[in-house]
């Protein structure tokens, strides 16, 4: 397979897929469900992200073709190259799980295999998290709460904006 020019200078790019806009997030509606059954009450919307972080010497265009061909499923997800986090809309509370530093991470691997697959070269690595919009009314302890009961893992992940 011939390999695609993606040389570029080195750079972080912050990648953002998600249900596009106007369609339901099955992921969200299986979350609200969680929430439900652990007894919280409140929580009217729930939305999930995921975040990559890669980082190389390649092209915003390979990048636009790593998100295309790889991250997001066009028919249903949309994604956003370079936003870190965009600000929440009011009653929205926004949590973002990572690996500790030091854990592996496990789909970084399979990504890394998978951007060498499309014949793209001069990626280094790529992070992943999970980032989580939660509408509704709730306060920070049980926004904490929901984090570490249902969305992570303390002993290998974090809330990045916790």
């Amino acid at each position: 397979m011939p390999r695609k020019r993606c040389v570029g200078e080195r750079s972080v790019y912050h990648v953002t897929v998600s249900a596009k806009s106007g369609l339901p997030d099955p992921r969200g509606a299986a979350l609200q469900k969680e929430v439900r059954d652990l007894g919280v009450r409140g929580l009217r919307s729930a939305r999930v992200s995921d975040i990559y972080t890669i980082t190389g010497s390649l092209t915003h265009t390979c990048v636009e073709r790593i998100c295309r061909e790889l991250l997001a499923e066009p028919l249903v997800q949309d994604y956003s190259i370079g936003v870190l986090i965009e600000p929440a809309p009011k009653g929205v509370h926004v949590i973002e799980i990572a690996y500790n530093p030091g854990v592996p991470d496990p789909a970084e691997d399979i990504i890394m295999r998978s951007i060498r697959n499309l014949g793209i070269e001069g990626v280094e690595s790529v992070k992943t998290a999970r980032r989580y919009y939660l509408g509704g009314l709730l306060n920070e302890n049980t926004v904490k709460t929901i984090a570490g009961k249902l969305l992570m893992n303390p002993a290998i992940q974090h809330m990045v904006n916790g």
